[in-house]
Protein backbone atom coordinates (compact mmCIF):
# COMPACT_ATOMS: atom_id res chain seq x y z
CA UNK A 1 0.00 0.00 0.00
CA UNK A 2 2.93 2.02 0.69
CA UNK A 3 4.51 1.18 -2.40
CA UNK A 4 1.08 2.67 -4.78
CA UNK A 5 1.09 6.16 -2.54
CA UNK A 6 4.95 6.84 -3.92
CA UNK A 7 5.98 7.71 -6.83
CA UNK A 8 9.21 8.85 -8.06
CA UNK A 9 9.20 11.66 -10.47
CA UNK A 10 12.81 12.59 -11.65
CA UNK A 11 11.69 16.22 -13.10
CA UNK A 12 10.52 17.04 -9.47
CA UNK A 13 13.65 15.75 -8.23
CA UNK A 14 15.77 18.21 -10.72
CA UNK A 15 13.66 21.02 -9.74
CA UNK A 16 14.58 20.36 -5.85
CA UNK A 17 18.27 19.95 -6.35
CA UNK A 18 18.37 22.98 -8.71
CA UNK A 19 16.49 25.28 -6.41
CA UNK A 20 18.54 23.86 -2.97
CA UNK A 21 21.91 24.49 -5.32
CA UNK A 22 20.41 28.03 -6.20
CA UNK A 23 19.66 28.64 -2.69
CA UNK A 24 22.89 27.55 -1.52
CA UNK A 25 24.72 29.70 -3.98
CA UNK A 26 23.07 32.65 -3.01
CA UNK A 27 23.58 32.43 0.88
CA UNK A 28 27.29 31.51 -0.22
CA UNK A 29 27.48 34.49 -2.17
CA UNK A 30 26.01 36.55 0.27
CA UNK A 31 28.16 35.70 2.83
CA UNK A 32 31.31 36.48 0.83
CA UNK A 33 30.05 39.82 -0.36
CA UNK A 34 29.13 40.71 3.66
CA UNK A 35 32.89 39.43 4.46
CA UNK A 36 34.20 42.17 1.94
CA UNK A 37 32.18 44.91 2.87
CA UNK A 38 33.25 44.18 6.30
CA UNK A 39 36.81 44.04 6.02
CA UNK A 40 36.85 47.36 3.68
CA UNK A 41 34.87 49.27 5.94
CA UNK A 42 36.72 48.44 9.32
CA UNK A 43 39.74 50.53 9.55
CA UNK A 44 42.73 48.78 10.69
CA UNK A 45 44.12 48.19 14.21
CA UNK A 46 47.27 49.76 13.93
CA UNK A 47 48.89 51.61 17.44
CA UNK A 48 48.04 55.09 16.14
CA UNK A 49 43.99 54.24 15.50
CA UNK A 50 43.79 52.15 18.85
CA UNK A 51 45.93 55.26 20.66
CA UNK A 52 43.72 57.90 18.95
CA UNK A 53 40.23 55.57 20.84
CA UNK A 54 41.56 55.19 23.77
CA UNK A 55 42.41 59.05 24.09
CA UNK A 56 38.54 59.27 23.34
CA UNK A 57 37.83 57.02 26.20
CA UNK A 58 40.51 58.98 28.20
CA UNK A 59 38.67 62.42 27.91
CA UNK A 60 35.14 60.86 28.55
CA UNK A 61 36.72 59.70 32.10
CA UNK A 62 36.35 55.84 31.17
CA UNK A 63 40.21 55.64 31.68
CA UNK A 64 41.90 57.30 34.66
CA UNK A 65 45.45 59.14 33.89
CA UNK A 66 48.14 56.43 34.77
CA UNK A 67 45.86 53.73 32.44
CA UNK A 68 45.97 55.72 29.78
CA UNK A 69 49.83 56.68 30.32
CA UNK A 70 50.52 52.65 31.04
CA UNK A 71 48.64 51.86 27.50
CA UNK A 72 49.99 54.66 25.61
CA UNK A 73 53.97 53.61 26.59
CA UNK A 74 52.98 49.52 25.30
CA UNK A 75 51.46 50.81 22.08
CA UNK A 76 54.67 52.61 21.78
CA UNK A 77 57.10 50.17 22.57
CA UNK A 78 58.40 51.06 25.76
CA UNK A 79 58.77 48.77 28.90
CA UNK A 80 56.52 48.26 31.32
CA UNK A 81 58.52 49.99 34.79
CA UNK A 82 55.35 47.81 36.64
CA UNK A 83 57.61 44.12 35.80
CA UNK A 84 61.20 43.71 36.72
CA UNK A 85 63.61 42.15 34.35
CA UNK A 86 64.73 40.05 37.13
CA UNK A 87 63.27 36.13 36.96
CA UNK A 88 61.53 34.68 39.73
CA UNK A 89 63.15 32.85 42.02
CA UNK A 90 63.12 28.86 42.06
CA UNK A 91 61.53 27.49 44.92
CA UNK A 92 63.18 24.26 45.28
CA UNK A 93 60.57 22.02 47.86
CA UNK A 94 62.32 18.46 49.11
CA UNK A 95 60.45 15.31 48.04
CA UNK A 96 57.64 14.13 49.54
CA UNK A 97 59.27 11.09 51.87
CA UNK A 98 61.83 14.06 53.37
CA UNK A 99 58.75 16.33 54.51
CA UNK A 100 58.14 15.16 58.48
CA UNK A 101 54.73 13.64 59.19
CA UNK A 102 53.36 16.58 62.08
Amino acid sequence: MLAQAFTFDPAALKTTLLVFFLVTSVAIGGAIISRYRKSITEPEDTPDNLLATLKDAYQEGELDATEFKRIQDVLAGKPNPDVSGKPKPEVFLPPPSDIPNG
